[in-house]
């Protein structure tokens, strides 16, 4: 097979009960050059059974002994051979024009070399819990930071092979974080296009990592540091220092408040006003934000089944 236009990268663990779909969705997309690169990370399931029962000639599956997250996308791109390269998770799925959609703004633009859309946040039947957007700033770096308008990492993100090559891969070191951490890399060499259009589903369900609060910790921190250390980083960002701190601060707060751990929720709280009094604002603007992606959500149910979602 000639090279494809996009690879696909589909890191696996233990992810049986989800793969399935998850395939279906990127092997379904409105492009056909496309090679999809599954990436099983020592599963101890029935995942690779479940990917070697695809007939489809574009599908790739590679085992290796469990390294992570990140080093199973690592070994997906070094496999790689598309301009493009996407990035999938095991238990996320695409809406069928996804790729199309994202190539063709990208190609709108001259020079652009990433690109990332809205997502709906879905239950296991795939019903619409609410929808966060991804919405197109001047400063994607300052956004990003602050842990907004990155509604679907890595799911959502399409780079330009190149770009990786030059920025680098996933940081493998992380055990969580690595999709932001790579995120900021892109917002800073790349200005990415934010697409305000839903192209992915977020699947919630209790096996999430995102869910276990403590771990977000350590390697928040040490992403925050070494970006603060790099003296090459811009002034502009630069002053924003104890407010993105505050923001990570904010948000580790708000993940204690979901899981009901009040304590730890309290301390994260106040740490985060003592860094930044502007935070209270923030705080206090919360419910009305998740009712706005909630209420966003029902009105998209139907329409999302209307253009091609997963019934």
């Amino acid at each position: 097979m000639s090279d494809p236009l996009v690879s696909v990268v589909i890191p696996a663990y233990n992810s049986s009960r989800t793969i399935a779909q998850t395939l279906e969705s990127a092997l379904t997309q409105g492009i056909a050059e496309i090679e999809v690169i599954v990436v099983d990370d020592g599963s101890s399931d029935d995942t690779a059974e479940i990917v070697r029962r695809s007939e489809d000639h574009r599908l790739r599956l590679v085992q290796r002994p469990n390294g992570g997250v990140a080093s199973a996308r690592n070994a997906g791109i070094e496999l790689a051979r598309g301009e493009w390269v996407a990035f999938l998770d095991s238990d996320d799925i695409w809406l069928p024009h996804k790729l199309e959609r994202q190539l063709e703004l990208m190609s709108a633009q001259p020079g652009c070399q990433a690109s990332q859309g809205s997502a709906y946040f879905v239950d296991d039947q795939l019903r619409p819990l609410k929808l966060r957007r991804c919405i197109p700033v001047d400063d994607p770096l300052l956004t990003f930071l602050r842990f907004q308008n990155l509604p679907n990492a890595a799911s959502s993100w399409v780079v330009r092979r190149s770009l990786i090559e030059q920025i680098g891969p996933f940081n493998a070191d992380l055990v969580i974080l690595e999709d932001w951490e790579f995120s900021l890399r892109l917002a800073r060499y790349a200005s990415p296009l934010c697409i305000d259009e839903p192209l992915t589903l977020y699947r919630v369900h209790p096996g999430n990592t995102s869910r276990n609060i403590d771990i977000h910790i350590e390697p928040g921190f040490k992403v925050l540091q070494e970006l603060f250390a790099d003296p090459t980083l811009p002034a502009d960002v630069r002053a924003h220092e104890r407010e993105i701190y505050a923001r990570f601060y904010t948000m580790l707060c708000g993940g204690m408040f979901r899981v009901g751990r009040w304590g730890a929720c309290a301390a994260w709280g106040l740490r985060a006003l003592r860094t930044d009094p502007r935070m209270l604002a923030y705080m206090a603007a919360t419910p009305a934000r998740r009712l706005g992606r909630k209420l966003d959500a029902r009105r998209a149910g139907p329409d999302l089944m209307e253009h091609g979602g997963p019934a």
